[in-house]
């Protein structure tokens, strides 16, 4: 049978820092989103960008290689600033779903 840890323990000994340095990862986040002044996001124009290379692609048959390049080097430069937004998702729930397991259950909630 597994050992059980105390709730109560738990509790205590759960690092609050990673919960902090999930604004670090916001403001990682907020560097991608953000737009200037009243603009909308840089990423926003690319990936519109990104859709219009696309279908001139699909709709020409990939005839212009510059193009084609051009695309590509878009596609690659997108996934790699979407993939830090992933990433950064992650380590902030992390923490927030570690915190999330030590909610009382309804039979222990009114004590807490």
């Amino acid at each position: 049978m597994p050992k059980t840890v105390d709730r109560n323990e738990q509790i205590a000994s759960f690092d609050t820092g990673p919960l902090l340095r999930t604004v670090d990862d916001l403001d990682v986040m907020r560097d991608h989103l953000k737009g200037d002044n009243f603009n909308a996001p840089e990423m926003r124009h690319d990936l519109l960008r990104l859709h219009g290379l696309a279908m001139r692609f699909v709709n020409e048959a990939h005839t212009d290689p510059v193009m084609a390049e051009e695309m590509f080097d878009l596609a690659a430069d997108l996934e790699c600033r979407i993939q830090d937004l992933s990433d950064a998702l992650a380590r902030i729930l992390a923490p927030i779903r570690t915190l999330q397991a030590l909610e009382p259950s309804d039979q222990e909630r009114p004590g807490f």
